[in-house]
């Protein structure tokens, strides 16, 4: 354009392209150097991590090798400690079998000759001697005679090691010790010779000299930095190299990782790292050893790994270093060569009086030199196509081009596309001011240059139409001096007719989504601004939403001005404009009914003087519901266009998805507050009526009660007969239920086989005499099955409100009462005055023990009938009240069953018992071998969490006791036979990974079930505990005799192991002992006994302490 502008006004264009603004360069472009710098730190950053990873594979690789090598050194230094220990102990044990012959206690001397062949056979030996338990030395072969042997108990440091000898088994390694006779550092052995019962007679004590048994390792070969040593399980040192010239290092126990490990883990062997006893920080490894409680352990100081890996590193470290740098210097010298020569190029390119160079300056690089020539000639070649370009763009766009004075804005000049435009003559335009022709509508301005290009966008009155036009103008200066702009104009009014349109349907659709989102407003509020919307934006009198009911149109909702309608009215199908889209279910748009014969003299358009009219179907979802209706008395400005359509589509399928969210909300709250099943109320939508029901009753200080129905072994039904059987019966039984309640009342389906009934105005008595009724109405009506008729029968628990307290009160007093029935027959009514001291007590005083701590285990022993020794006890659970009373547990277990907390006692009882086993066998108070019951419920090995649990504490407590690798171990599961009840796969299954671990199982209460045989045959059993009343009977029923004589029989040949309850005298131990039986349990032989102060107990409780 700017060309035509110059050829109109006399002047030539340009011949030289406008030369390139340097400070319009893109910002963001980097230079070559800093390309070559952000690659530098790329590759820097790569080779930085490539080398870490590399230095840190290197490191564990010497780590590695260097452990695999210790650890072959201490497995053989374990081994041949370990044999050279055990060779010992047989020599000792050798020498006190000798000793015996001779009466050392009587006759030390005569044992001197022994010690000597015993001290001449081990000449890597100081000396032997025989020592009394109470320290005191009897012989010795380092003794010269004078004066008396020493007591050794007389130095405080020898009693330690002193006492413990006399509890060890066998052999006993001591700690290093200065000797009593020969005056050096000792490695103290001493074994223990004892009598037919096991009391310790007198010891036999030799000594390893400590430098001789040191040298030994030195000679080994090790590196100079090798700490060596042996560990006992108590922390202290037995030996170690490098040594120290004090004995202060045997002392005390020894601190590290290693030290760590033996005394608190004890595992078999490993790595270690970290401080020792010196100070250093080493790594090293270490070996238990198989016979005696110690390790073999053998270190290195960290700085010799250190060195080693550094030895291997240093050299490829250094070449990598230096290639990288070199590397760096020959890419930087490259890039400044490279760049300098870019440079040159850049300014040769830059534009000058006489035009761009031809022939720039070479890269030094063929391809960027054909690169920079081909950019030169094409720039000279768009210089010489713009111009024609532009005057094609000029006639290929009808444009028309003016030119205006700028003093006075007088129009000069105009073609006659221009004058086309403007449907005008020449003498009517030229000579005008140009505000008379034309009104701005947009304006924007393009700076380039000292001249302004200015783009707008006008509106011209061309006939009765208005018509935009977009307009370019350029100023320039005439020959005389004036200054004239020149403008070139193009019609744009279809793009601006479009614009305008889609601005429209824009505005409706912001005002259709605000509406829709808006969330203050409810459904009915956003329906009806929608309409009003609707009427105003399509300038409507009436919008009618109408539903099809019955070959009826009713008006659900409506926006009418002319107030010829109301909501409900019904207007016939015939009768109606919109009968043609409930039949075509498409929608009809007419702009003027005069256009339509047909219905312009409709009786339902004439009668309503109707002009214009409109009209959509309406679906929620795949359901059509009725019609949208548009009407209009006037006829209207412009008709009907294609956004008027859509905008009246969208809106009614708007007002179908509103419908369809209503119908699904109605559907999902009825599914939500109904059981599938019986369609009774569920027990959320019940929670929820209970709360309305008890808000009503304390306004009006009215009664109600509340009655729990569980139908009587339902489980069994399912089990034998199916679950569609036990639907049939749920079915059956809701029936019987909605029949028989009074007008008022309600039932809902509580869970399972468990129903709740409201009865309203209904004080504890008339509830009762209701429920007795609906109870007799079930039982008397069988259920017709195909298996034949099915009695079914149903236990009732009743709670009553009576203004006070609240709805949770009343709900526990129905669940303690249908407890009561439960345990009291089943088949029965229970209401809320008998139970109120008897089992939700007791369940209340459970739940607050549990969260006190007050529940504690309580020991009664078993005795072996033919030894009369103490061979196991039984944990029995004990309810400490809050005045330090203890309950036993027949006190409170059937209510922690009724409450569901039964696995919570189990557990807390389990963990108590298996803490007591370990601190005893730690403690060494009692040996792997004594048995320790506890009871399980069925509950308990039903949750797979707390036996995993169980089984993990157990596991490190056999760590901790050395038991790990015992098959057997010392806890016995009890499981009460008359709990039984159900599949003996599942409870095996639940059973099995207890048995695994080494848990026996015991079964209990013997003989006081249905099918106590059965349990026998189908579970593992290695104990039968007879049943406590048969055995207080046995004495005079000869029957229960008999049948105690014949579990004792059966036991045997089984090969379990029989015990006797509640043995209680002397007489009925002896009758036990005749029959056979292997243990017995009762008051005779001892109480259950609680370990814990019951007064403590009570004070931790009471201080929130623990």
């Amino acid at each position: 354009m700017s060309a035509a502008i110059q050829e109109k006004n006399g002047t030539e264009p340009d011949p030289h392209m406008t030369a390139p603004d340097k400070n319009n360069a893109p910002a963001r472009a980097p230079s070559m150097i800093q390309l070559g710098q952000r690659l530098l730190a790329v590759i820097g950053l790569v080779s930085a991590v490539i080398l870490a990873a590399w230095l840190w594979m290197a490191w564990e690789q010497t780590r590695s090798a260097q452990i695999a090598r210790m650890t072959i050194t201490v497995k053989l230094l374990a081994a041949h400690a370990d044999h050279y220990f055990a060779a010992l102990g047989n020599r000792m044990e050798i020498l006190a079998k000798d000793l015996d012959d001779v009466d050392p206690l009587r006759h030390p001397q005569a044992a001197l000759p022994l010690l000597k062949a015993f001290k001449a056979g081990n000449v890597d030996l100081a000396g032997a001697s025989l020592l009394r338990p109470d320290g005191q030395m009897l012989v010795s072969t380092a003794h010269s005679g004078d004066g008396p042997l020493p007591n050794v108990l007389s130095d405080p440091e020898w009693r330690a090691d002193f006492e413990q000898s006399l509890k060890a088994p066998g052999l006993f390694i001591g700690r290093p010790q200065m000797g009593y006779l020969v005056k050096e550092l000792l490695i103290h052995v001493r074994y223990a010779v004892r009598d037919r019962h096991g009391k310790v007679r007198y010891l036999i004590q030799s000594g390893i000299p400590l430098a001789q048994q040191q040298a030994l390792w030195r000679d080994l070969g090790l590196r100079e930095d090798a700490g060596l040593g042996l560990l006992r399980d108590d922390g202290f040192i037995i030996s170690r190299i490098p040594g120290s010239p004090s004995v202060d290092i045997y002392r005390q126990p020894a601190l590290g990782g290693a030290v760590y490990l033996a005394t608190r883990v004890r595992p078999q062997a490993g790595s270690y790292e970290g401080k020792v006893s010196d100070g250093s920080y080493r790594l090293g490894v270490y070996q238990r050893l198989a016979q005696q409680p110690m390790y073999a352990f053998l270190s290195h100081l960290h700085t010799s790994f250190v060195a080693l890996w550094w030895e291997q590193v240093r050299l490829p470290l250094m070449l990598a270093a230096g290639f990288l740098l070199a590397s760096v210097l020959v890419y930087w010298w490259l890039a400044m060569r490279y760049s300098g020569r870019m440079r040159e190029i850049e300014a040769s390119l830059a534009p000058s009086e006489t035009g761009i160079s031809a022939d720039p300056p070479s890269s030094g690089v063929r391809e960027i030199d054909t690169l920079v020539v081909a950019l030169v000639q094409s720039r000279e070649k768009l210089r010489r196509t713009a111009h024609a370009r532009e005057n094609l763009l000029l006639s290929a766009a009808d444009a028309g081009t003016y030119a205006v004075r700028e003093r006075d804005g007088v129009l000069l000049a105009a073609d006659d596309p221009f004058l086309q435009m403007l449907g005008m003559h020449e003498h009517e335009v030229v000579g005008r001011p140009w505000s008379e022709l034309v009104s701005v509508e947009d304006d924007a301005t393009d700076g380039s240059g000292a001249q302004d290009l200015a783009r707008r966008v006008v509106r011209v009155q061309a006939g009765r139409a208005p018509r935009w036009l977009s307009v370019a103008e350029y100023c320039d200066t005439a020959p005389d001096g004036e200054p004239v702009r020149h403008g070139m104009a193009i019609d744009v009014s279809d793009r601006e007719h479009l614009l305008s349109q889609v601005n429209t349907q824009s505005q409706r659709l912001q005002a259709l989504w605000q509406l829709a989102t808006n969330r203050d407003k409810s459904d009915a509020e956003k329906m009806q601004l929608m309409l009003r919307l609707a009427q105003g934006t399509l300038q409507m009198d009436t919008v009618l939403v109408n539903e099809l009911h019955n070959e009826q149109l009713v008006v659900r909702d409506l926006a009418d001005n002319l107030r010829l309608f109301q909501l409900g009215q019904e207007i016939g199908l015939e009768d109606a404009l919109c009968r043609h889209v409930v039949e075509g279910k498409h929608t009809l748009i007419i702009s003027d009914l005069r256009a339509d014969l047909d219905l312009y003299r409709h009786p339902f358009a004439v009668d309503m003087g109707l002009r214009a009219f409109a009209s959509a179907p309406i679906w929620a979802g795949q359901v059509f519901y009725g019609t949208m209706a548009f009407m209009r008395r006037a006829p209207l400005d412009d008709n009907f266009s294609a956004d008027d359509r859509a905008f009246i589509e969208l809106l009614a399928a708007w007002f179908g998805q509103i419908l369809l969210e209503r119908q699904q909300y109605a559907e999902l709250e009825s599914l939500a507050m109904t059981d599938v099943l019986t369609k009774l109320t569920n027990r959320r939508a019940a929670e929820a009526r209970f709360i309305e029901e008890f808000a009503r009753a304390r306004r009006a200080g009215d009664v109600f009660s509340i009655a729990v129905c569980d139908l009587d072994r339902f489980k069994l039904v399912n089990d034998h007969y199916g679950h569609d059987t036990g639907d049939l019966v749920l079915l059956h039984v809701a029936g019987i239920m909605k029949a028989e309640l009074r007008e008022g009342d309600w039932v809902a389906r509580w869970g399972g086989e468990e129903f709740i009934i409201f009865l309203h105005q209904s004080d504890a008595v008339a509830a009762h005499a209701a429920m007795e009724r609906l109870r007799l109405a079930i039982k008397g009506n069988p259920v017709s099955t195909a298996h034949g008729p099915l009695d079914i029968t149903t236990s009732i628990g009743i709670g009553t409100f009576r203004g006070e307290g609240d709805l949770a009160s009343v709900l526990s007093e129905a669940d303690g009462c249908l407890f009561e029935a439960k345990h009291a027959g089943r088949d029965q009514v229970v209401m809320s005055a008998s139970s109120r001291r008897g089992m939700l007590w007791k369940a209340g005083m459970l739940q607050h023990a549990l969260l006190e701590n007050r529940l504690v285990s309580a020991y009664q022993v078993m005795v072996d009938l033919r030894t009369n020794k103490v061979v196991a006890d039984e944990a029995l659970a004990r309810l400490i009240e809050p005045d330090g009373r203890i309950l036993p547990a027949g006190e409170f277990i059937e209510a922690a069953e009724g409450i569901n907390l039964i696995h919570v006692v189990d557990e807390v009882i389990a963990r108590q018992s298996m803490r007591r086993c370990a601190l005893n066998l730690i403690s060494g108070k009692s040996k792997p071998g004594f048995a320790h019951f506890i009871n399980l419920s069925p509950q308990f090995l039903a949750r797979r969490e707390l036996v995993q649990a169980m089984l993990h504490e157990a596991a490190q407590y056999c760590v901790e006791c050395g038991m790990v690798d015992v098959p057997v171990k010392p806890m016995v599961l009890e499981i009460t036979e008359r709990q039984l009840i159900g599949n003996f796969e599942d409870l095996l299954k639940d059973l099995q990974p207890l048995l695994d671990f080494g848990f026996r199982l015991a079964l209990d209460d013997f003989g006081s079930g249905y099918s106590s045989f059965l349990y026998l045959a189908s579970l593992p059993v290695s104990f039968l505990k007879i049943e406590g009343w048969m055995v207080q009977n046995m004495r005079t029923n000869p029957k229960v005799l008999g049948m105690v004589k014949s579990i004792i029989a059966l036991a045997r040949d089984q090969g379990l192991t029989t015990i006797a309850e509640c043995v209680e005298d002397a007489a009925t131990a002896d009758l036990l002992r005749e029959l056979g039986a292997d243990w017995g349990q009762g008051w005779y032989f001892g109480r259950p006994q609680c370990e814990i102060d019951p007064a403590q107990v009570v004070q931790i409780a009471s201080t929130g302490t623990r």
